[in-house]
C-alpha cells in the first residue's frame, strides 16, 4: 500500500516492494525514533488495509513519519481522519504538538496539512540524515 500510495508522485524514487516493506519495518523498529503505536492507525476498507499513519518520536517530539492512502481510496478524507486519530492519541499522551516533514512539490500533502493547520516552521534543503 505504500508504494502504491507513491507510485507516479514526487516522492516516487523507483522504490520495489522489498524497498517499501523496509523502510515501514524501519519506522516501526526506531530508526526515526521510538515508534507510537498508540498513536498510529489503519484504515480498511471492507478488509484490505488502504490507509496508514505512522508516528514517531524523534528528540522527544511526536513526528507524523507516513501517513498513505492508497490511490484507489484517495480524496475521501482518510488521511485527514488518520491524522485526527493520531493527534487525538498523542492530546490524550499529554502531547501538544506534531511535526512532520514533507516535500514542498508533493502539493496535494501541503495542502492537506494546511487544512488541518500544520504551518510551515522550518525549510531544510537536504534531507536529514
Amino acid at each position: 500500500m505504500l508504494l502504491a500510495a507513491y507510485r507516479g508522485t514526487v516522492d516516487d524514487d523507483g522504490e520495489d516492494e522489498s524497498d517499501a516493506m523496509g523502510e515501514v519495518e524501519q519506522t516501526v523498529e526506531g530508526q526515526y525514533g521510538p515508534f507510537l503505536p498508540e498513536a498510529s492507525f489503519v484504515a480498511e476498507d471492507g478488509g484490505p488495509i488502504v490507509g496508514a499513519s505512522l508516528v514517531t518520536l524523534f528528540e522527544s517530539r511526536p513526528v507524523l513519519a507516513y501517513v498513505v492512502v492508497h490511490p484507489d481510496a484517495q480524496r475521501r478524507g482518510l488521511a485527514s481522519r488518520l491524522i485526527a486519530a493520531g493527534g487525538n492519541a498523542l492530546l490524550a499522551a499529554g502531547h501538544t504538538e506534531l511535526d512532520l516533514l514533507v516535500t514542498e512539490a508533493n502539493e496535494p500533502a501541503v495542502a492537506l496539512y494546511r487544512h488541518l493547520g500544520f504551518e510551515q516552521v522550518e525549510r531544510l534543503t537536504d534531507p536529514p540524515h
